[in-house]
C-alpha cells in the first residue's frame, strides 16, 4: 500500500471539491452518501481545515478523504461529518488509516 496523505485546507478544497463528488457517486448511488454541493465542502466548522484530509497513491490518483471538524476545546472529541473512498479502493484499510490520521490530529488540538 503507497500512498500518502495530505490536510485538506481550503485552497486545496477549492481544487479538490469536484474530485471528491465523483469520488461520492457509487456512494451516493447506493444511498450511502447524501449528495453534496460545492457549498457543503466549502462550508466553514471550527477546525475543518485542521483535522480534514485527503489520501493518494503513488500516481498521484486520489483514493478518498475525510471531513471532520472539532467540537470545542474542553469537548475532547471532533466530529465525522464526511468519510469517502473511491468505491475500487474501498475495504483495503484506507478508511481506517484516514481515521488514526485524523484522530491523532485531533488529539493535539
Amino acid at each position: 500500500m503507497n500512498y500518502s496523505i495530505e490536510p485538506i485546507s481550503k485552497e486545496a478544497m477549492l481544487k479538490l471539491w469536484k474530485t471528491f463528488v465523483e469520488i461520492d457517486k457509487a456512494h451516493v448511488a447506493s444511498g450511502m452518501l447524501e449528495n453534496w454541493d460545492k457549498e457543503h465542502y466549502l462550508f466553514e466548522i471550527k477546525d475543518k481545515w485542521r483535522l480534514s484530509y485527503y489520501l493518494y497513491n503513488n500516481q498521484h490518483q486520489i483514493i478518498g478523504y475525510k471531513i471532520v471538524s472539532g467540537r470545542g476545546k474542553f469537548d475532547n472529541y471532533c466530529h465525522t461529518h464526511r468519510t469517502s473512498i473511491k468505491y475500487e479502493f474501498c475495504n483495503l484499510g484506507y478508511g481506517s488509516i484516514l481515521q488514526e490520521k485524523c484522530f491523532n490530529s485531533a488529539k493535539e488540538i
